[in-house]
């Protein structure tokens, strides 16, 4: 519950007391007394009516007559009970004053003609239904608080002031808290709105929700037909979900938080170094929503344990930082600002220009997920701790030129690495079971290979590999030969594991007999379990001399566990390779 500076008459109210029980109680009952012609059920419009005192079951109406303009005053400390304030759709004009300290309870406000104006200042109002439906009428709420039942404002071109010291605040879930109608309303939001269903459903029209100071709003927001506008000023908090809203804006150095999901939204924007922050929304938006971040702006996820989701795109200047949980970005965005990813956050790119055109950076413990099905090139620029990872998921290749990863996770389809690539944390490129690596120019860092390997990709390539190269049992180095002859080679510079699959293809039916394809100068332990050759031809056989492992274009093996059961091997072929190899050159 939201206290915002009630009187102690007002705190017994609220913990249930009749309205006999309150501070005037004893008081004798009081009339409203017309300051013009005619009787209070029966006003002209010219007549001032004024309450005092406490005042039970009366009616302020204007009766049968028909004019424009009246004035009801329900003064300080006055209470009025079980009545009706009550003006026809065919009078306009009327002004309603519940001043300081007054107290209206059980009762019915029904304003129906244009140009009404109904102004709580430091007034109660409790179990009374409020209807203002004329157009271009008004309610301000200062200093004032409304409980049980919700306020209704369905004018065109109607407003409703609600400022920081005053609370709007309903009990049953079927109810709404503000409600608007068909044509324009304009809500204008400083205080506290709470509701266990609709904080506001505006109705139909292009209205416009304000959002100042530090307003508190709970419950959901529907907004229907019409270009529907909320505005952001100031730091906010909204925790409930939005929809319908056309166009979202966050003024210049705003802050506003979001707990809830936002659908049917058509535009946000972030002005000037204003923030939003999704604490717990899960989706955002939908495909059809653009982000446009001015400089200086920033799109913030902060929650936890949470995967949220934008299904727009983001332009502008600003930028995007997942500083906890999950942020997935579905599209292309191009938001110029740069990405920040915190440690402990994951943030899961679905397409590869999703991170946008700034930098995007990775910081320690920070997790970067690639998931796309579509071949292509991640062209952002990237600056990832040695502490963070990336993940590449799904069937689609991409393609890395020139960057420095921390850890490197190929968990499906292929990762391309081109040019110079570093992996400078403890894991550095780690090839899953249903994932595949080709790597053209220098890789920096250790390579553990549990899926597949293909140096020089589809082509034949020299690679270097600075660091230490394991292959699984699982795993399979694939080596191409070519007209030549030619053949990929791997240099390693650290030490070579060496366990299950080589491939070994031809890519024009070239003889490979003899070439050089893997060299290892921290040495080789281990051999591979399993030798094929896909596209037939030769060789079928490999042999290690000292660092080296080179194609042979016969089964040379000392040991029945390196023996390649694929191949029939003649005693005059093993008698002629024998012949001319050494006892120390075989695999052993």
């Amino acid at each position: 519950m939201i206290c915002r500076r009630l009187s102690s008459a007002r705190l017994v109210l609220m913990a249930g007391a009749s309205i006999a029980a309150i501070a005037m109680a004893g008081a004798a009952q009081a009339q409203c007394v017309n300051s013009g012609a005619g009787t209070v059920t029966d006003m002209q419009g010219s007549d001032t009516v004024t309450c005092s005192g406490l005042v039970l079951g009366q009616t302020i109406s204007n009766g049968s007559n028909i004019f424009a303009g009246a004035t009801v005053i329900l003064a300080p400390n006055s209470v009025f009970s079980n009545g009706q304030i009550s003006f026809a759709y065919n009078i306009p004009g009327v002004y309603l004053n519940i001043q300081d300290g007054a107290h209206v309870d059980q009762s019915t406000i029904l304003m129906e003609g244009a140009n009404a104006f109904v102004h709580l200042e430091g007034a109660l109002v409790t179990n009374t239904y409020v209807t203002v439906s004329g157009n271009d009428s008004r309610i301000w709420i200062h200093d004032s608080n409304v409980f049980g039942h919700g306020i209704v404002l369905s004018g065109a071109d109607s407003f409703m002031d609600l400022d920081q010291y005053s609370t709007i605040q309903i009990q049953g879930s079927s109810q709404t808290a503000i409600t608007g109608g068909f044509g324009r309303q304009v809500f204008n939001l400083l205080g506290a709105v709470i509701s266990p269903g609709l904080a506001l459903d505006t109705g139909d029209g292009d209205d416009l929700i304000s959002f100042y100071g530090t307003s508190f709003i709970q419950g959901g927001i529907e907004m229907g037909d019409g270009i529907d506008e909320i505005i952001f000023y100031d730091f906010n908090q909204y925790w409930e979900n939005i929809s319908g809203a056309e166009l979202i804006s966050i003024a210049q150095d705003g802050f506003w938080t979001l707990g809830g999901e936002a659908t049917g939204v058509t535009s946000v924007q972030v002005g000037d170094n204003a923030s939003l922050v999704l604490a717990q929304a899960s989706e955002f938006g939908d495909a059809n929503t653009v982000f446009n971040l001015s400089p200086g702006a920033r799109l913030f996820t902060n929650n936890p344990g949470t995967n949220q989701t934008v299904h727009g795109v983001i332009n502008g200047q600003g930028s995007v930082v997942v500083l906890a949980g999950a942020l997935t970005l579905e599209r292309a965005n191009t938001h110029s600002g740069g990405t920040r990813v915190d440690g402990g956050a994951t943030l899961i790119l679905e397409h590869l220009q999703g991170a946008g055109t700034g930098l995007l950076t990775l910081d320690g413990g920070a997790a970067l997920r690639i998931d796309v099905d579509v071949d292509g090139v991640f062209s952002t620029p990237l600056n990832a701790s040695s502490a963070s990872s990336v993940t590449k998921s799904g069937t689609g290749s991409v393609t890395f030129d020139n960057l420095i990863f921390g850890n490197f996770h190929v968990e499906e389809g292929t990762a391309v690495f081109t040019g110079t690539t570093s992996f400078s944390g403890p894991q550095g490129l780690w090839i899953e079971a249903d994932g595949r690596a080709d790597a053209f120019g220098t890789l920096v860092g250790d390579v553990l290979n549990d899926g597949a390997f293909r140096p020089g990709g589809a082509g034949v390539a020299t690679v270097t590999l600075d660091g230490d190269y394991v292959q699984s049992a699982d795993g399979t180095l694939e080596i191409d030969f070519s007209t030549g002859p030619i053949i990929d080679r791997l240099n390693i510079t650290g030490t070579a594991t060496l366990d299950g699959t080589l491939v070994l293809r031809s890519l024009n039916n070239t003889d490979g007999s003899g070439l050089t394809f893997l060299t290892a100068t921290g040495g080789i332990t281990g051999a591979f379990d399993d030798i094929q050759t896909p596209n037939g031809g030769v060789p079928a056989f490999v042999v290690q001399t000292g660092n080296d492992v080179s194609t042979a274009a016969t089964l040379v093996t000392l040991r029945p566990s390196t023996f390649n059961g694929q191949a029939a091997v003649t005693g005059q072929a093993m008698d002629g390779f024998l012949g001319a190899m050494s006892e120390d050159a075989m695999y052993a």
